[in-house]
Formats: C-alpha cells, sequence, structure tokens
C-alpha cells in the first residue's frame, strides 16, 4: 500500500491564502488573519514535534 506523503507547511499556506482571499471578497476585510493563524498552527506543530510525512 502506497503511503501519501502531505507537506503540512504548504497546505496550511494555501489554506491560509484561500481564506484571505474569501475574507476580503466577501466582508471586505484584508488584515491577513488565515495568514497569522496558520503561522500559528506551524509554530505549535513544530513545538508538539508533529509532522505530516
Amino acid at each position: 500500500m502506497e503511503m501519501l506523503s502531505i507537506d503540512i507547511i504548504g497546505l496550511a499556506g494555501a489554506c491560509s491564502y484561500a481564506l484571505d482571499c474569501i475574507e476580503a471578497e466577501l466582508v471586505n476585510i484584508k488584515n491577513k488573519h488565515g495568514k497569522r493563524v496558520a503561522y500559528i498552527s506551524i509554530r505549535m506543530a513544530e513545538y508538539w514535534k508533529i509532522q505530516g510525512d
């Protein structure tokens, strides 16, 4: 069985960008909230040694 490898940092970055775009379009908020949440999530994963591989 082949294992799927996930790039957690890339996934978090892509999701945060998508959320920031949606916020900017729907509610006219451009404060990069998604980017800050992704950064905090990545730092927490590093602290707890959680890996996506």
